[in-house]
């Protein structure tokens, strides 16, 4: 058996493979004699088929069987004889196939590709401290108000903190286009969660009336065929609302789960909400940045094998998100463009193949430690015992596989987290937030 391995690039092999003639001929005689007395042929009885009748009416078939069997069984002994770890199935192509000749075949293999790990240290990470003054708490509190808010109809001009309901039709170059249009849906002024003019376009406006509105969409809008481009709104406002917001005081307190201490325990609570919420927001921030250094750091050849493979699961993951949500809700949602879909595979696969490496170069396992402090978060984030949160995690082979996962890519990502520098910066809660003002009350 005579094997050559040709490197076309970092993650592709050609590998040729010669066996000399006897010993697939061989093969095929002996798998006819062990398998002749199994066929059936009209004027013979069983097991007393000729050979040579054997082999003209089934030698092709048994040497076709022979040559599959000989292919993966070379594969395989090759994968281990020369270390390869292939990121795909091979691409087999037939050379010479012919009795009394060698049987030769090669094949294209795309393997992992051999990564030099370049470290972080390099690297520059923006940690922000951010400040929570009395003020934030303040306004905390203030849409804590807003969302228990009593809603009144009134007979006026619609202005920003008000409630409104409304329809619009949404048309690029006189088209509808997809999640453009509503009808009959909520709207509120001041909370700057539609395209920039929206929600300002129906100030000043009375119930009944009907307007259009010319905008254009921002440049970095998450649909690429929106982003940048101009759109027309035909509107119509059906009812204006403005709430009226309860006191704050100790019963307002208890409404929201504040037994004893009053509005003064209230703000404690708050305060510590805040708190939790910036140290996890810090943390996610410097993940995200951590993660793109290390992308930017390494680049790497990507086997298409995994790419496609990467594709085929966010498709998958995308049928079902819309039968789901069909489902649910009787409509099909918007669906994500090729080009984001296609950036998406290639960042995961990009990054699994770092992460491959490192856990390989630094012989990383989940540590019971990791794993015990993802199980209280899971417990406090759903107010149950983590006593019992980890026994049915350890109880279910899935879902304590998914937990290892995750407690590896936490310890990759703090030992990423201690390659770097870090770059403190201070910033306001309001800023670090990106929320708007909140909207004064009118009482």
């Amino acid at each position: 058996m005579q094997t050559n391995i040709e490197v076309i690039s970092n993650i592709v092999r050609k590998i040729v493979v010669k066996a000399p003639a006897e010993r697939v001929d061989q093969a095929v005689e002996q798998r006819l004699k062990e398998t002749g007395h199994k066929f059936r042929l009209d004027g013979f009885r069983p097991g007393k088929i000729p050979s040579h009748v054997l082999r003209q009416r089934f030698g092709k078939a048994i040497r076709y069987e022979v040559i599959e069997n000989l292919i993966e069984t070379t594969y395989q002994d090759m994968l281990v004889q020369e270390k390869i770890q292939p990121a795909g199935p091979p691409n087999v192509n037939i050379l010479q196939d012919k009795a009394g000749e060698p049987f030769e075949y090669e094949m294209l293999l795309e393997v992992y590709p051999k990564i030099q790990l370049n470290s972080l240290a390099v690297a520059e990470i923006q940690k922000f401290k951010v400040d929570i003054l009395q003020k934030d708490i303040d306004e905390m509190i203030q849409r804590l108000r807003r969302q228990r808010a009593k809603w009144n109809t009134v007979d006026r001009p619609a202005r920003k903190g008000d409630r409104l309901v409304v329809s619009f039709e949404g048309r690029q170059h006189g088209e509808l286009f997809d999640g453009g249009s509503a009808k009959e849906v909520y709207l509120e002024l001041g909370l700057g969660m539609t395209i920039p003019g929206f929600e300002d376009g129906f100030i000043g406006q009375k119930a009944g009336d009907s307007f259009d509105l010319n905008l254009t969409f921002p440049a970095d809008y998450l649909v690429t065929t929106l982003a940048g481009n101009p759109a027309e709104f035909k509107c119509t406002l059906h009812k204006v609302e403005m709430p009226e917001l309860a006191p704050i005081d100790d019963a307002f307190a208890k409404a929201l789960g504040i037994e004893e201490g009053g509005i003064d325990q209230l703000r404690h609570k708050v305060l510590e909400e805040m708190h939790k919420e910036v140290d996890q927001t810090v943390k996610n921030h410097i993940k995200n940045q951590v993660l793109e250094q290390l992308v930017a750091l390494n680049t790497v050849e990507l086997p298409k094998a995994l790419l496609e493979q990467e594709l085929k699961n966010l498709h998958e993951q995308e049928r079902q998100y819309i039968a789901n949500t069909a489902k649910q809700t009787g409509k099909n949602p918007s669906l994500q463009p090729r080009k984001a879909v296609s950036e998406l595979a290639q960042r995961r696969v990009h990054l699994g193949l770092l992460f491959h490496e490192i856990i390989r170069q630094n012989d990383i396992k989940p540590s019971e430690t990791t794993i015990n402090k993802l199980i209280e978060n899971i417990a406090a984030g759903h107010g149950a015992d983590p006593e019992m949160v980890g026994k049915i995690y350890r109880e279910n082979k899935r879902l304590y596989q998914q937990l290892e996962e995750k407690a590896i890519e936490d310890q990759i990502v703090d030992l990423l987290i201690s390659q770097a520098k870090y770059i403190e910066k201070e910033i306001p809660y309001s800023e670090f937030k990106g929320l708007k003002p909140i909207i004064e009350d009118e009482e």
